[in-house]
């Protein structure tokens, strides 16, 4: 199996296999090594998608046990389990302003989900 050298905040090696067009709706960006992708192509697959967000990026990105997949906005994937699980429990947190019954105005903590997706079929 041959290797690009990718640059950026360290240089690591990016086996061949795993580069695939920037067309793709969902792909490998980068893994530590064959043995985490070897056990996650054993995971079941689910397919989701990853809602539009107007003025955002058009991918997010998802790593699961060294393995970071660019996940295409609007399409339908299929990605392993731990993909699933990952985005299950991505919370992020806001302040919102509240009245309390004395009238006066306070900030409370809510939770939201950071990325909006869905399960398909």
């Amino acid at each position: 199996m041959s290797k690009k050298k990718e640059a950026g905040a360290g240089e690591f090696e990016v086996p061949m296999d795993a580069i695939v067009t920037s067309e793709a709706p969902i792909k490998v960006v980068a893994q530590t090594d064959g043995n985490a992708k070897r056990i996650q192509a054993k995971q079941p697959k689910r397919k989701i998608t990853i809602d539009e967000v107007e003025g955002g990026l058009n991918y997010e990105t998802v790593s699961c046990n060294g393995v970071d997949y660019q996940i295409m906005r609007g399409e339908e994937v299929s990605v392993p389990q731990c993909v699933v699980d990952i985005l299950k429990d991505s919370v992020a947190y806001r302040l919102v302003k509240t009245k309390r019954p004395d009238g006066t105005e306070d900030f409370v903590k809510k939770k939201y989900c950071p990325i909006p997706w869905r399960l398909v079929g």
